[in-house]
């Protein structure tokens, strides 16, 4: 059976956004200015500095792992990071890691590669996916889907 890993970046008062870029045109927003969040971009320079912290993010060894998003956050995640130059510690993973995305409105094919969208009610996908294989499912963000997760028992840890 898979081990449902999640990791987030939430602030101590509760506020889970995204921490990514701030490199839109001038006028576009920002990756994401709900609630009046400004401060994009600060995990980019982080992350970029420091790769290792990302290989902790994705699991204990990285290899074997998969991942799971929820659709904002693969759209904005996934597509974001293929497409930013290096150095970006992102690619590399994303590109040959497993991806599966819960969804009521993505179909295949998903543009980035090793992407599969999971139908249906978000809890039975999961379970179903859980069950079939040995790795290590990640979740990465994905606030809402993790709250159904967590809310129904399958979430097994967060990386130490």
């Amino acid at each position: 059976m898979r081990t449902l890993v999640v990791v987030e970046n939430l602030s101590l008062d509760g506020v889970m956004q995204v921490p990514g870029r701030a490199d839109r045109a001038p006028g576009e927003a920002r990756e994401d200015e709900l609630g009046g969040f400004t401060y994009g971009g600060w995990a980019s320079r982080m992350l970029a500095d420091d790769p290792e912290v990302v290989q902790a993010g994705l699991g204990e060894s990285g290899s074997g792992t998969e991942t799971l998003f929820g659709r904002r956050t693969y759209l904005d995640l996934v597509g974001h990071r293929l497409s930013t130059p290096d150095p970006n510690p992102f690619t590399a993973i994303l590109r040959t890691t497993r991806k599966y995305v819960v969804s009521r409105t993505l179909n295949e094919p998903l543009p980035p590669p090793s992407s599969t969208p999971l139908a249906g009610d978000a809890v039975d996908a999961v379970q179903t996916l859980r069950a079939d294989g040995e790795c290590e499912l990640v979740v990465l963000g994905s606030g809402d889907l993790v709250r159904q997760l967590a809310a129904a028992g399958l979430v097994d840890r967060a990386p130490a």
